[in-house]
């Protein structure tokens, strides 16, 4: 299934495969968690320990006004919990993802 890959590193918005529970943790690097939905099921995933973890080695970006170190990844769902394609286009997601600049903000600037 394809889902929006938010590569905070290339500050780009990718279409990525992600047929599974591993190819999240691949692409996320390391375990995920949710951090919001989108109203039409759409879901977005960072790395966990880079949610609560301030770490500036990370690159960071903002979703729904909400600001996130490392990656971001947004998939849908069946009602079976099964990956499906997301819904949201890229045009959408690009109009709520920026993109913050780790070399000229400060720290305090993320919170």
């Amino acid at each position: 299934m394809k889902c929006v890959f938010i590569n905070s590193a290339k500050q780009v918005l990718e279409r990525e495969t992600c047929e599974n529970f591993e190819d999240m943790q691949t692409l996320l690097g390391g375990y995920f968690e949710i951090a919001a939905w989108l109203p039409n099921g759409d879901t977005l995933y960072v790395n966990s320990e880079a949610l609560i973890q301030a770490d500036v080695d990370y690159n960071a970006f903002i979703f729904q006004g909400n600001k996130y170190f490392g990656h971001g990844l947004i998939i849908s769902h069946d009602s079976d919990g099964n990956i499906q394609t997301h819904q949201t286009g890229l045009r959408s997601i690009s109009k709520i993802v920026s993109f913050v600049d780790m070399q000229n903000i400060y720290l305090t600037d993320l919170f």
